[in-house]
């Protein structure tokens, strides 16, 4: 009789050659008192990585069940891959998340994280700190996105920024359940972050300060977004949130935050690109969002996001008063040198 999975870890790739076997080789150092299964799906890849992965197939058939695309899914506009094609076929009763291109060091990482889900069943995620390097393996330092008021955090923490790094996160599975519907399916834009406020709905996330897996940067498909395009994005799953899923006051409240300096950001955007007819657009989001912050709010939990002061005044010169805000800037690059 098979060992039930305890563990699934989800791993998407495209065109990773060069990193792929690192990744893998990081799964299979893991030592665990559990099994663990390592679903792969990658995206069409040109460069080899299929042929990588096929040889880590046949040499561990039992571990890793990869899925080919013949088209690569991202360019039609498939959002979510790692949902969609990986977490549907789940086993485990926690998956970890691993993109191609990153990879886990500390061969204790599953064991730890797992013993303390067992342990704490009131959390529904735990992730860590990693390290950083770039393209070909140079370090750049580890990550300090995690203050220490944000060991334990809640939905009301994560909404304001994430905090968290895919390579390190591991969650309860029941988490991808909402109202008995699989909560990848609810929204088109289903990624990290919305994966992330997902899991913190349904119990506390854990941050442990021991560096176990690598991220890499300059790699993978977050480099081809435009501020622009995050904005979009988080406009949408913000937006999303607060309609769908039955968030407290709390909760709302600090979504409408979020929201608001969302809109103020894409306002100055578009104000610095002279579409004062779109910024005008933004700024009056900017207020509704912010107005229903300070409607719904009850106390504060460690707020980390501010409005700043300094940007409205910023985005209102460039909308409303152009000649005035060309005439600063005029100034400003004229004088700087002496200032």
């Amino acid at each position: 009789m098979n060992e039930p999975i305890t563990v699934s870890v989800s791993c998407t790739t495209y065109n990773h050659a060069p990193y792929i076997r690192k990744c893998f080789e990081g799964f299979l150092m893991q030592k665990t008192t559990f099994s663990f299964e390592v679903l792969v799906h990658d995206d069409a890849s040109t460069d080899g990585t299929r042929e990588i992965i096929e040889e880590y197939v046949v040499k561990y058939p039992n571990l890793f069940f990869p899925i080919y695309q013949t088209k690569n899914q991202y360019s039609k506009g498939v959002r979510g891959i790692m949902a969609k094609f990986n977490f549907s076929r789940c086993r485990g009763k926690y998956i970890a998340l691993c993109e191609g291109d990153d990879y886990w060091q500390d061969p204790m990482k599953l064991q730890k994280q797992v013993d303390f889900m067992e342990q704490n069943p009131d959390f529904s995620g735990i992730h860590h700190k990693v390290l950083y390097v770039d393209k070909e393996g140079s370090l750049l330092g580890e990550s300090d996105r995690v203050l220490s008021d944000y060991f334990i955090a809640s939905y009301e923490d994560l909404v304001q920024g994430n905090m968290i790094h895919t390579c390190s996160f591991l969650f309860n599975t029941k988490s991808l359940k909402y109202q008995g519907e699989y909560i990848w399916k609810l929204s088109h834009d289903f990624h990290d972050i919305y994966l992330f406020l997902s899991v913190a709905l349904s119990g506390k996330i854990k941050y442990s300060d021991e560096v176990m897996a690598t991220y890499r940067r300059g790699v993978g498909v977050m480099q081809a977004y435009t501020k622009k395009g995050l904005l979009d994005e988080a406009d949408r799953y913000l937006n999303f949130f607060i309609d769908t899923w039955d968030l407290t006051t709390q909760q709302k409240a600090y979504t409408y935050l979020r929201l608001s300096t969302v809109f103020l950001s894409y306002a100055e955007i578009l104000a610095e690109e002279r579409d004062t007819t779109r910024a005008k657009v933004l700024i009056k989001k900017f207020w509704q969002a912010f107005f229903k912050y300070k409607q719904n709010i009850r106390f504060r939990k460690n707020k980390r996001l501010t409005i700043k002061f300094r940007k409205i005044i910023k985005v209102y010169l460039f909308t409303f008063l152009p000649r005035l805000a060309n005439r600063i800037i005029i100034y400003r690059s004229k004088y700087s040198h002496t200032i």
